[in-house]
């Protein structure tokens, strides 16, 4: 056993009664206040917990605490993280039972409300944080943060509980605490075999003050952590009652869509609205700052208005780009220096002394984050009050967003955070642009609703990641040792929103264009990586990976190409390379060795790899492929993962299999295009996503490790398209320095 050391700077736990007998422990952070509104009803927006389960009419409460102990014997966690599909409600109830040593089969979960000073990240609470931001908190799931942030303070809340309940349970037997023994939610006495449960303790414990110092156990004995339990989500997910954004509605609902810009910051001139006002169900149309909105009854009477509504706008002063053009634009902004982000070394002195050198562009498109549901509001706003269902990455802001365009105090907004369909960064916008347009059609339809939109509406309605293009150029001694290494990344700034301009310590290296350059991970001697931020109206955003997609193709494909020239295999190559690195170096070693690949080997599949560190995680990649004349058949795809401490080794791998996938549609066929300003793809017919058929096999293995855990969820994207490319590169000799590689005339993919 061993001493956790103090809760967190900022945490306080509070104990007390909850109906039926029941144990609620509190958090919150100091600054803030939090409270419980006895006998309220339980909000409509939460979740069912997971069968089995405590009896919902046990008691009904606003939740302000993030462990429940029920008087059947039940522990509730109450998650602050978003669950975009990546067992958030499955991950961090598992991090609470096992310092609480709780029976896994009687824990359930519940979505928090929105309250950053409650439920935020630690991981943004972190010292060196987001400056003067950091006294706030966010309760924001992106970066790969949720289970790394949550850690800890989740382990001491339970431990806490823990020892709330030993003390419980020796003043009602009599005894020393230490004759007593925790297990399956169970307080028991040692000698005697007297047991009692936490939910009989529960009533008791309230009464007693939370330690400051809990004991956390030691990772040898743990039995819940590390094991790949079952999603406690997964019934409902499965038998499909469990309620996403699009399922959910409340009496008196309007459904509203809305008709915006067709090129991106255009003004509206003016709009006819008679042929809409006389389709059967529409009940109003409105302006909007978006543009036009139509409400109606239901969807196809909304839909049925909205394509009869006829609008005029001064497309002129919108963005009239065309991606075409942009390609010799980076160029040009890339062909002179950039803002130093990195400068080891003397990178012109390795220049001179070279006898051979590389130099290459590459190019990498927009691309949307086209999750399976779109994006949706559900707003009841009565002019003194709002309440919001909506599934979201960063509720606690949407609720600031939408409290001051509605003139309301956030006290006077309640926002439930419903599961969502897939996000990717789109449902943490850093124009808070679905939000905004909600509050603003609440206030002049004046009535609940539900702003809908479609998946053309969200393919075309901007937030893509941004277009990128790098210039990477590269010199080698005598000997094929790299003597120096340039990257130059011109990209389009996020900062485009006046909400964010104001705030840009949001702003950390996870999301800066040269995340994935900086941190090369070789062993060259000059290191020079420089950056352009481009500027035009086209709205972007992350998208799952950030920058890292992007520059780590650049690197390891380029890192390839070196290899090649100086006479060596690239694994080989690699590992001479990775010395300083040994997180790296053992990735990389485990995904050949699990490949069964090594310098020499020829069996008829090409193979490349790639290998990238980020999230306090590492991960190495080998695709497999075969090239029947121009058809590539994927064969398999083995990864490697160091991720600390894998609190569900099958959630893990979960992840990095959706990673996969997501980065195989991406790198294959991804691609946001405009003409003249007009965005070109609507849907999943002409923005691709990877098919059943295309998959290939996913084999994954996880490093062992007792370190702290990293972060997964975006952790499997980055190195599949440049080890895709390096595949390729083996198989044909060419250079694929531009996404998607379904362009390219001489690979076709099935």
């Amino acid at each position: 056993m061993k001493s956790s050391g103090p809760l967190r700077r900022r945490t306080l736990l509070r104990a007390g009664v909850i109906a039926g007998g029941g144990l609620l422990v509190a958090c919150k952070w100091s600054g803030g206040s939090s409270s419980r509104s006895s006998g309220a009803p339980a909000s409509p927006g939460n979740p069912p917990a997971a069968a089995p389960g405590p009896d919902p009419n046990a008691e009904r409460w606003t939740p302000n605490a993030f462990i429940r102990i029920s008087a059947d014997n039940f522990v509730t966690v109450i998650v602050g993280a978003a669950e975009i599909g990546q067992g958030t409600m499955t991950s961090v109830p598992m991090i609470v039972a096992e310092e609480l040593d709780a029976d896994w089969e009687r824990v359930s979960w519940e979505q928090s409300p929105a309250s950053a000073i409650t439920y935020g990240n630690p991981f943004w609470q972190a010292e060196g944080g987001l400056g003067e931001l950091d006294q706030a908190g966010l309760q924001i799931t992106a970066a790969s943060t949720t289970v790394r942030g949550y850690y800890t303070s989740q382990r001491q809340a339970g431990a806490a509980v823990r020892e709330m309940l030993l003390a419980a349970a020796a003043e009602q037997l009599g005894v020393d605490q230490n004759s007593l023994r925790t297990e399956n939610s169970h307080v028991i006495h040692s000698a005697s075999g007297t047991r009692l449960s936490y939910g009989e303790l529960a009533a008791a414990a309230a009464a007693i003050s939370p330690p400051l110092f809990p004991t956390l156990k030691d990772p040898a004995t743990f039995r819940i952590i590390g094991q790949s339990k079952r999603r406690l989500d997964a019934k409902e997910k499965t038998d499909g009652s469990l309620a996403y954004g699009f399922d959910f509605k409340i009496p008196d609902m309007l459904t509203v869509m809305v008709v915006r810009a067709p090129v991106f910051g255009a003004p509206l001139l003016d709009y006819n609205d008679s042929a809409a006002l006389a389709v059967d169900g529409v009940v109003g149309v409105y302006r909007v700052p978006s543009g036009v909105a139509i409400a109606a009854r239901d969807f196809w009477s909304a839909e049925q208005g909205r394509k009869l509504l006829t609008t005029e706008w001064l497309t002129q002063l919108g963005e009239t780009l065309s991606t075409d053009d942009l390609p010799d634009q980076f160029n040009t902004r890339n062909s002179i220096p950039g803002l130093i982000v990195r400068n080891d070394g003397l990178v012109e002195l390795g220049q001179l002394g070279a006898s051979q050198s590389l130099t290459d562009d590459y190019h990498f498109p927009y691309l949307a984050h086209a999750p399976m549901e779109p994006l949706n509001v559900t707003i009841d706003y009565t002019g003194s009050r709002c309440e919001i269902w909506c599934g979201s990455q960063w509720p606690d802001m949407d609720k600031l967003v939408a409290a001051a365009i509605l003139g309301l105090t956030p006290d006077q907004v309640v926002f439930n955070n419903l599961l969502s369909g897939g996000g990717f960064g789109r449902r943490a916008c850093l124009g808070f642009d679905y939000i905004q347009e909600a509050a603003h059609v609440a206030r002049a339809v004046g009535q609940p609703l539900k702003v809908v939109w479609t998946r053309e509406d969200d393919i075309r309605g901007g937030y893509y990641r941004p277009y990128t293009a790098c210039k990477l150029s590269a010199a080698l001694d005598s000997s094929g040792k790299i003597v120096s290494w340039t990257h130059r990344v011109a990209s389009q700034t996020l900062l485009i929103s006046p909400l964010v301009e104001a705030a840009t310590a949001l702003v950390t290296e996870e999301v800066q264009t040269a995340q994935g350059a900086i941190e090369l991970p070789y062993d060259i001697p000059n290191v020079r990586v420089d950056t352009h931020s481009i500027i035009n109206r086209v709205p972007v955003l992350w998208v799952r990976s950030v920058a890292n997609a992007t520059n780590v193709y650049a690197v390891e494909t380029f890192f390839d190409r070196l290899a090649g020239m100086a006479g060596k295999h690239p694994l080989t190559m690699r590992r001479e390379l990775l010395g300083k690195k040994p997180r790296h170096l053992a990735a990389v070693n485990a995904a050949a060795n699990a490949a069964g690949w090594q310098p020499g080997s020829d069996d008829g599949v090409h193979r490349g790899i790639a290998v990238f560190a980020s999230y306090d995680s590492v991960i190495a990649q080998v695709v497999e492929l075969t090239l029947e004349g121009k058809k590539a058949k994927l064969k398999r795809i083995v990864s490697a993962v160091d991720c600390g401490t894998a609190v569900n080794p099958d959630l893990v791998e979960a992840q990095i299999e959706s990673g996969i996938v997501f980065a195989l549609s991406t790198a294959l066929f991804g691609e946001i295009t405009l003409d003249q300003g007009v965005v070109e793809q609507s849907n999943y017919h002409d923005y691709r996503v990877l098919r059943m058929y295309q998959t290939p096999i996913i084999e994954t293995v996880i490093l062992p490790s007792s370190e702290h855990p990293g972060g997964v969820g975006e952790l499997g994207v980055p190195c599949v398209a440049p080890a895709l490319a390096n595949a390729l590169f083996a198989a044909t000799g060419e250079v694929y320095n531009s996404l998607p590689l379904s362009k390219y005339d001489n690979v076709q993919f099935d």
